[in-house]
């Protein structure tokens, strides 16, 4: 019985200190963005308006942990000829489960020295993805001109903590074209409240979008909901995209969130499904 009380307060402790972070975040927040005054409150709605996914015929299927690092994804994966993921975390799961259809799979990060799991069909480079080829940084360009095979579709999940708006921006758009679906983790969502990070959000979308549509969008509770006076978003959150040409043709509707298959990326916090407004 002391055992389960001493659990509870515990718990009630944690809950105590995440919601008076939750409180100064958003304080923050609002204070910057009634500070700067440089966009309106109607182009961030607009801009979030975007991220609405389209119902997808093809079913979702949940590709690797059934926590962080676990994707929804169109069930469409046959014919693909690789699949690349930078950013790499210490468990590989999202990656053996490709492999294990036969994908080959390029990876790379900087930030570790190897991989904790081994598999034949595995590539691993220690490089960060950057705007630039220097030292310890590579294009996206110039890993797929070195890495991608020459002809056929292929699959992109990117989780690299914020850099995605840097690499994505220096990527052609037909190295993005050959990816038939993308899973992508977006992070910083509130630098919207800036000129500078609404341009730079704007961007990452435009470049998604020109030639995918999104089908799945999910956030990470790792980070608490966001608030701007009447607007509620996420900070961080995972986007699924399938290529226009792999979508029905004409599809408009509006695809149901949260979707059955989605989990908590951190179990032992809060969940927050997207907000309605989104």
């Amino acid at each position: 019985m002391l055992r389960k009380i001493k659990k509870r307060l515990s718990l009630a402790w944690r809950m105590f200190k995440y919601k008076r972070t939750l409180t100064r975040l958003n304080m923050d927040l609002l204070t910057q963005y009634r500070d700067l005054g440089e966009v309106e409150l109607s182009e961030i709605r607009q801009l979030f308006a975007r991220l609405k996914p389209v119902k997808c015929k093809t079913p979702l299927v949940r590709i690797g942990s059934d926590y962080d690092g676990g994707y929804l994804l169109a069930d469409d994966f046959k014919n693909l000829t690789g699949s690349f993921s930078p950013g790499v975390s210490d468990t590989l799961d999202f990656d053996l489960a490709i492999a294990e259809k036969g994908i080959p799979c390029f990876l790379a990060d900087a930030s570790i020295d190897g991989l904790t799991t081994e598999h034949t069909l595995f590539d691993f480079e220690k490089k960060f993805l950057g705007g630039h080829t220097s030292g310890e940084f590579m294009t996206f360009d110039d890993w797929m001109d070195r890495k991608a095979p020459a002809h056929g579709d292929l699959l992109l999940q990117m989780d690299i903590e914020g850099a995605e708006f840097e690499v994505v921006a220096h990527c052609k758009s037909e190295t993005l074209k050959r990816f038939r679906q993308i899973a992508i983790e977006v992070h910083n969502a509130d630098m919207v409240v800036s000129r500078e990070g609404f341009v730079r959000f704007s961007a990452l979308l435009d470049s998604l979008l020109e030639h995918h549509n999104i089908i799945h969008i999910h956030n990470n509770n790792s980070a608490p909901l966001a608030h701007i006076e009447s607007l509620e978003f996420s900070r961080v959150f995972e986007l699924t995209l399938l290529r226009h040409d792999r979508l029905d043709e004409g599809t408009s509707d509006i695809a149901p969130i949260p979707h059955p298959l989605d989990a908590r990326c951190v179990p032992k916090l809060p969940d927050f499904h997207m907000p309605i407004t989104w």
